[in-house]
This record gives structure tokens, C-alpha cells and sequence, in this order.
């Protein structure tokens, strides 16, 4: 049971609401919610309004507003905490082409928020998260920005309002092993061969064009040494046109581990209220024999009155949990 807590415009605490429905959701989607009440019992939201259910991710700032005479109700719309952070696009640093983020997530994250002007409502756990990042974001939403950046160190962005601010930590993604066929209904999709060699094209035309070729092998390590030939060499192309050598063949090296993810589950269960996004979710069929692991990539929460409820998007399979828990970022070999 949560208290979800509203101010006025001007951010200021004015108490609990109570006779509404709230679903919001936050990940690889629009990161928005609608809150229902009664039109009669609808409070005096506006504008600017700030809800929020303390230690939680619950909560956001309000948009928009509808009313329907159809079944009486009044929905406020709005961003969440998420929704807020990719509203803000992180520009470089002037006279830089990037903004470069090396060391502890922490320090990276804070610098995230200094860079989006978003230091009023945000801030970052005291503290090192212990997680080392390496991330050369330009012109990238922040919250898509930080996931990803994450996501490589094998971690995740967990957004709790904490008393004044929504506060962003950085912790280890975790993966939950507990489904399987006897407890919940889902279908794997597997791939065998992904792409393992790729041509890379950057800047310059013609003879003068920037080119290089990488490859990854069965442990997921790219380099410049092929490793599979004839029918098991799988060819896919990969073009920057503004990237220097260096730039291409890390943009590259990304996007080929990326390009292993060839596997898919879908899946329905109730044993998701400890999810989050950019956790891992392993399911084993075992009437098969059949075991994938998936990334959480979206998560819709529905209050009503307090009372939680819990849905999933898992996302495209993922042979390389190991790879990238162990922190090995896109670059090569």
C-alpha cells in the first residue's frame, strides 16, 4: 500500500490522493501515465503538478488533462520520472564533440543531470555505485542515454523520489531464474547463427573512404581476426559517415555484440513485481529442454488506491549475460 503524494504547480505539498487508478509505465516506451478519478472527485491538479509515492518509482509530473462525459471520469496525463529525464537532451560540452563519461556510474550520472539542468529535481545516491562506466553520449535523450551506458556494465538505472527529489542509482542488473513451464506461459524463439563479421564504412567517399572489417567470436569478443568462414559466416554492414576510424570501429564493436541478441521470449507470469528494466529474466521449458535468458525492457505499474499490480516486456534473448555483467564495452579487440 502507497501513499501517492501531489503538490501544486509550484511543487509545494498538499496531500494524498485517494479514489483513483494510476498506470504509468517506464523502459524502452513512452514513459508517460494517466491518472482516472471521478470527475466529481478529481482533485485540483494542474500543470506542472508533481505526484509521487515515497521510495518508489511511482510518481511524475503532470501534462495534460481530459474529461468524458461518456463515463464520468477525469484523467490527468504525464511524464514520469523517466519521461522527465528523456525530455532533456544531453548536447557535448562546448568544444567537445561528446560528453565523455569515465569512471564510477555515480559521478557519471551526476554529471547526466549538471548536463540536462535538471539538478532541482534530480540527484544521485551519495556514493560510488562500485560499477565502472565508459560512454561518449552526444546528443542523446538522457534516460536512453543512461540505460545504455548501464546496460554495458551489466547494470541498471533504478529512479526512487527520495523525501525532495527523484533520485538515480546505479545497481547491478540482476537475473531472475525462477520461470519456468510449471509457473508461467511463454514462447523462445532461438537464433543459431547472428551476424559475425562486419563491414564498416566511415567518412570520405570513394577510394578515400574510411573502411575497416571487425569480427566476434563464439565468446563474444570482437576483434579483427575471423573466426567463422563459408556457410557459417554471417556478413552485415555497418555505416557512419560522420566517424574517424577510431569512432567507427567502437560504434561498430557496439552494435555487432548488440546484433548477438538473436534469440526471443515472450512471456506472461505474475512473478514480476521485483523486476526491473534492464534486469534479466531466464525461462526453461522443461518439457523441451529449453533455457533462454531475455532483458527486461518495459514495465507498467497500475495503483489503484495504493494497490500495486506488475507487468512485463522482455526483450530480445541475450547470449551474452555473462559478457556483459563482467562490464566489456563495445570496442575492439
Amino acid at each position: 500500500m502507497y501513499d501517492l503524494i501531489y503538490t501544486d504547480p509550484a511543487h509545494k505539498e498538499q496531500g494524498a490522493l485517494d479514489g483513483y487508478a494510476l498506470t504509468m509505465t517506464f523502459g524502452d516506451v513512452d514513459n508517460n501515465f494517466e491518472c482516472v478519478f471521478g470527475t466529481q472527485n478529481a482533485p485540483p491538479l494542474a500543470g506542472g503538478c508533481l505526484m509521487y509515492a515515497e521510495d518508489t518509482e511511482y510518481g511524475g509530473i503532470v501534462r495534460g488533462k481530459e474529461t468524458s462525459t461518456t463515463d464520468g471520469t477525469t484523467a490527468f496525463t504525464g511524464s514520469t520520472w523517466h519521461g522527465i529525464m528523456n525530455e532533456h537532451v544531453i548536447c557535448p560540452p562546448k568544444g567537445s564533440t561528446h560528453l565523455r563519461l569515465r569512471g564510477d556510474a555515480h559521478d557519471a550520472l551526476r554529471l547526466i543531470i549538471e548536463a540536462c539542468g535538471l539538478g532541482k529535481w534530480f540527484k544521485v545516491a551519495e556514493g560510488e555505485s562500485g560499477i565502472r562506466v565508459s560512454a561518449d553520449i552526444r546528443y542523446l535523450a538522457a534516460y536512453d542515454a543512461a540505460v545504455s551506458m548501464l546496460a554495458k556494465a551489466g547494470a541498471k538505472l533504478v529512479i526512487k523520489w527520495k523525501r525532495d527529489r527523484a533520485e538515480l542509482s546505479a545497481v547491478e542488473a540482476v537475473n531472475h531464474d525462477q520461470m519456468n513451464s510449471d509457473n508461467a506461459n511463454f514462447t523462445i524463439k532461438e537464433g543459431f547463427r547472428p551476424p559475425n563479421r562486419m563491414v564498416l564504412l566511415g567518412t570520405g567517399e570513394m577510394l578515400d573512404r574510411i573502411t575497416s572489417e571487425i569480427f566476434i567470436d563464439e565468446e563474444g569478443k570482437v576483434s579483427k581476426n575471423q573466426h567463422y568462414f563459408g556457410l557459417d559466416e554471417v556478413m552485415v554492414k555497418f555505416e557512419d559517415t560522420n566517424a574517424d576510424l577510431e569512432e567507427l570501429e567502437a560504434k561498430g564493436a557496439e552494435k555487432l555484440i548488440e546484433l548477438q541478441d538473436v534469440n526471443e521470449i515472450d512471456v506472461s507470469s505474475e512473478l514480476v513485481d521485483d523486476y526491473d528494466v534492464g534486469d534479466y529474466v531466464t525461462v526453461t521449458n522443461l518439457d523441451a529442454g529449453q533455457t533462454a535468458t531475455a532483458t527486461v525492457t518495459s514495465k507498467t505499474v497500475t495503483l489503484i488506491d495504493g494497490e500495486p499490480t506488475f507487468s512485463c516486456e522482455i526483450g530480445s534473448a541475450s547470449a551474452l549475460f555473462d559478457l556483459n555483467k563482467e562490464g566489456k564495452e563495445g570496442g575492439v579487440v
